[in-house]
C-alpha cells in the first residue's frame, strides 16, 4: 500500500539530503570515483536527473485528461510487479541488493552536462515530480498507466511509479554513501 503523505514526506527527506549534504561537497569529493567503473557523486545525482527527466513527461501523459475527485488519493494499491519493481530498487539492510548495469539513456557518464549545475537541476526536477504527485492525489488515477523506462511492456500505476522512483532514488543514496565511505578509507591510509 502507497501512502501518498509517507511519499512526499521521504522524497523531501531524500532531496535535502542530497541538495544539502553532497551539494555542499567540495568538487574533488564530489568528482572522486573509487575506480572506473564506479560513478562519482555528481554522475549519481545526475543519473537521477536523467530518470526523472524520462519519467515526468510519461507521468504527465498518464494524468492527462483524468477527473479531478472530491476524494484526496491517501492510499494506492499496488500490483505485483509493481511491487517486483519498488522492492528490486529498495536497498536492504543498508547494502544496494542487485548491482546492474543501467540502460544507456541513464548513464551519467554518456550525457552532457555541466557538473556545476547537477544539483540545481535536480532541485528543479525534485520541485516537478513533487507537484505532479499533489496533482494525482486529487484526481481519480485507479486505471492510469504510466509507461516505464523500458517502454510500453511494463507500466505503473501512477502512484507506485512515484513510489518506484522513491525506491530507485534511495538506491542511488546508498550507493553515494558507499562512494564517500571508500574516500575516506582510502583518505585515512
Amino acid at each position: 500500500m502507497i501512502i501518498v503523505e509517507q511519499l512526499i514526506a521521504h522524497l523531501n527527506q531524500n532531496g535535502n539530503l542530497i541538495i544539502e549534504n553532497w551539494g555542499d561537497l567540495d568538487e574533488d569529493t564530489k568528482c572522486f570515483k573509487p575506480n572506473a567503473k564506479s560513478w562519482s557523486i555528481v554522475e549519481i545525482v545526475q543519473h537521477l536527473n536523467l530518470t526523472i527527466e524520462l519519467y515526468l513527461p510519461n507521468i504527465r501523459k498518464a494524468l492527462e485528461g483524468l477527473e479531478k475527485t472530491d476524494a484526496i488519493v491517501e492510499k494506492d494499491r499496488t500490483s505485483f510487479v509493481g511491487k517486483f519493481a519498488i522492492n528490486g530498487q529498495k536497498p536492504k539492510d543498508g547494502k544496494r541488493k542487485m548491482k546492474m548495469k543501467t540502460f544507456k539513456f541513464f548513464d551519467p557518464e554518456r550525457s552532457e552536462y555541466d557538473p556545476a549545475l547537477v544539483f540545481t537541476r535536480f532541485e528543479v526536477l525534485r520541485g516537478e515530480l513533487i507537484d505532479l504527485i499533489k496533482q494525482a492525489r486529487q484526481m481519480n488515477v485507479g486505471k492510469a498507466k504510466v509507461v516505464s523506462a523500458i517502454g510500453p511492456l511494463l507500466k505503473f500505476r501512477v502512484m507506485e511509479c512515484f513510489a518506484f522512483l522513491m525506491a530507485h532514488e534511495d538506491r542511488h543514496i546508498q550507493q553515494g554513501r558507499e562512494v564517500l565511505k571508500q574516500l575516506q578509507a582510502n583518505t585515512a591510509h
